[in-house]
């Protein structure tokens, strides 16, 4: 119990780190991308985790976590400020968990065009976190 509520306050504190350092930086800087080094941007990103961490907080409460059916709310990705505000909802998601390392069966695709099938697997809370 004690290493769960240590992996929640550790991404808890990384999320809030992610929110400081969104809101100091510049549109365009959030918006560009970095050819060679990505395609993506930083909103890109973003977007990504977060909406990782809103399946998981789903799953969690579910018993069972399926990271494809994420939303992909491009809002995340257009607005920092939204972004921002998504993060703090998670956060206090992460904060309302109960610490214990439960197991959980998780679901996420391994092919490249998410079109096969895909068994869960057994995972844990800490391990996802």
């Amino acid at each position: 119990m004690r290493a769960t509520q240590t992996l929640i306050d550790l991404n808890r504190e990384y999320l809030r780190q992610g929110q400081r350092l969104i809101l100091d930086m510049a549109d365009q800087v959030y918006a560009g991308s970095y050819e060679p080094h990505s395609s993506s941007s930083v909103e890109d990103h973003v977007r990504h985790v977060i909406e990782h961490y809103q399946r998981f907080l789903i799953g969690h409460r579910e018993g069972e976590i399926n990271y494809d059916a994420r939303q992909r709310d491009e809002r995340i990705s257009e607005d920092r400020n939204f972004a921002c505000s998504v993060i703090e909802q998670v956060v206090q998601g992460l904060k309302e968990m109960s610490p214990s390392d439960e197991a959980i069966k998780v679901k996420m695709a391994v092919s490249a065009d998410g079109t096969r099938d895909v068994p869960l697997t057994d995972s844990s809370v800490n391990r996802e976190l």
